[in-house]
């Protein structure tokens, strides 16, 4: 197992994709060879998140963002800044900060945990991938290979 952990989160629908279009982009690039980083796709992990961070000393989270920002935009998020939905009752609703409470509960949260977000406009399953959303995957590989060569510090999970 790699010590570094991308996990690209999502669908394979729409600007949902993001994370995915990350995690793709670092492929391409040679990031992931180049930092010896393991990335993985995944389809709202939901309770799985616990066990994909496992083992990993630094996990990288990349996910589509509805925070009402621009399009496009780029935001380092503080673990703590994803809320848990206290009415939540069904697992089939388990987003990530529910996986990250779970992994942190059962002690599977990395020692290094970075959480990014790529603001979307759209969630229709049927649209391809938005131009903004496009240039958000771009400035986000570019933000993680960056960290990833030592160029920004991540917090401590």
């Amino acid at each position: 197992m790699s010590a570094v952990r991308i996990l690209g989160i999502g669908s394979p629908h729409g600007d949902d994709r993001v994370g995915w279009a990350v995690v793709e982009a670092l492929a391409a690039s040679g990031a992931l060879a180049r930092h010896a980083a393991e990335a993985l796709c995944c389809d709202r992990p939901g309770l799985r998140l616990a066990a994909l961070l496992a083992g990993a000393e630094h996990a990288i989270l990349v996910d589509a963002l509805r925070g009402g920002g621009p399009p496009g935009r780029v935001r380092w998020l503080a673990p703590g800044e994803l809320a848990v939905q206290p009415d939540q009752l069904s697992a089939h609703g388990f987003g990530v900060a529910e996986g990250l409470a779970l992994a942190r509960a059962l002690g599977t949260l990395p020692r290094r945990l970075s959480v990014i977000g790529i603001e979307i406009a759209t969630t229709r399953p049927d649209a391809p991938l938005s131009a903004a959303a496009r240039a958000g995957v771009a400035a986000a590989a570019a933000e993680i290979e960056r960290e990833l060569a030592g160029g920004r510090a991540a917090p401590p999970a």
